[in-house]
């Protein structure tokens, strides 16, 4: 498990402690790219047309409890699944590393970023992911 901490700021969320509804993905990309620094999985690369890139094709997003401004999150990334082309990486977002405020989900295929072909994930960055496999 990977965790990422973050605070609930004045432009996430209304006065009534309704996230608007993006805010939990950016959250959730937020730690995926804090992630991904950490394991030096070469972030830079995926925007410069070199071997492989990783789109997303598939999210989803769980709203669980309400948040107020400066409430501080923490934000547990996971790898729910590793397949030949695809990874799928599980959020879970707490309020002060205690309550479950919400979850996401996402799933990254493998592309050649010049055809748009999906490619099989590369070897080292499967191993990598592999060590944060969680399956629940």
């Amino acid at each position: 498990m990977f965790v990422s901490r973050n605070i609930v700021r004045m432009h996430d969320t209304d006065m009534a402690g309704i996230i608007f509804f993006a805010k939990q993905f950016r959250w959730a990309h937020d730690a995926l790219e804090d992630w991904m620094y950490q394991e030096d999985l070469g972030f830079h690369s995926l925007f410069t047309g070199e071997e492989f890139a990783f789109v997303i094709v598939h999210c989803e997003a769980d709203y669980l409890a309400p948040v107020q401004v400066g409430d501080p999150l923490e934000v547990r990334l996971h790898i729910a699944k590793v397949g030949k082309h695809s990874f799928t990486v599980q959020y879970d977002i707490l309020r002060a590393g205690k309550e479950l405020i919400g979850r996401c989900k996402t799933v990254h295929c493998t592309i050649n970023p010049r055809t748009r072909a999906k490619l099989p994930l590369p070897d080292a960055f499967r191993e990598k992911l592999l060590r944060y496999l969680r399956e629940d």
